[in-house]
């Protein structure tokens, strides 16, 4: 009877445990690199394209961060310069304005009277400017005949002289009046941007009046007006 050596046996199941062995790590090493680790997946989503481009010379632009200002070109507190009733507002807050624009009106109603009243004034004088001159020349002419006195000619031309000075204060208080008249129409005095009302339609504005109505804001240089600063 022939007998096997039994190193054979043992060689054979050594063989065997290393096969499976292999078996199970390369299944393994498949499942976990089918299967990505959470470290991995979460930096591949934070990867960070690469591109390339060619070498060039340039002018590139340079930023400098600080801490600083602003300021405008010009601002207006924009104030009454007669006292009132406000009766309209005619702007919209942040709207750009030009001079001359129309921003606000106080009730011109006291002032148009007043005018009226500075020209009835003015008109009474030149009537009665107008009636002295007849008497001097009246009066002259009677002194030259010996039928009026010298003293009589004299009060006639004070009386006009008077009278020529009381119109040129007429014509200073219609131009007074006329210009206060005016003053009810709030205009821009210069281009920007009107910011906060300061007043509601109703109140009673003080010429000169702290608070003020508005403030105008020039953003634009004088350049971009089309004129040189002042």
């Amino acid at each position: 009877m022939e007998r096997r050596p039994r190193c054979t046996a043992a060689w054979l199941g050594a063989l065997l445990s290393l096969s499976t062995g292999l078996a199970v790590g390369f299944g393994c090493y498949r499942t976990s690199k089918a299967q990505p680790s959470p470290t991995e997946q979460q930096a591949a989503a934070s990867a960070v394209p690469v591109t390339t481009a060619q070498v060039a010379r340039q002018d590139v632009p340079i930023f400098a961060e600080g801490i600083g200002s602003t300021q405008a070109y010009q601002s207006v507190l924009i104030q009454a310069r007669v006292t009132g009733w406000l009766d309209r507002i005619l702007f919209n807050e942040g709207q750009e304005v030009k001079p001359g624009d129309l921003l606000a009106q106080i009730d011109p109603r006291p002032y148009a009277a007043a005018l009226a009243q500075a020209q009835a004034k003015s008109a009474a004088d030149q009537a009665t400017l107008a009636n002295d001159e007849i008497n001097l020349r009246r009066d002259a002419a009677l002194a030259q005949r010996s039928f009026a006195t010298q003293q009589q000619v004299d009060n006639d031309a004070a009386a006009v002289r008077v009278m020529q000075a009381s119109l040129q204060g007429d014509a200073a208080n219609v131009q007074t009046a006329a210009l206060n008249l005016s003053f009810c129409r709030i205009t821009a005095p210069i281009e920007g941007v009107v910011g906060l009302r300061l007043v509601d339609v109703g109140n009673l504005i003080q010429a000169g009046a702290g608070q003020g109505i508005v403030t105008i804001t020039q953003i634009r240089s004088w350049s971009e007006l089309g004129r040189g600063g002042g």
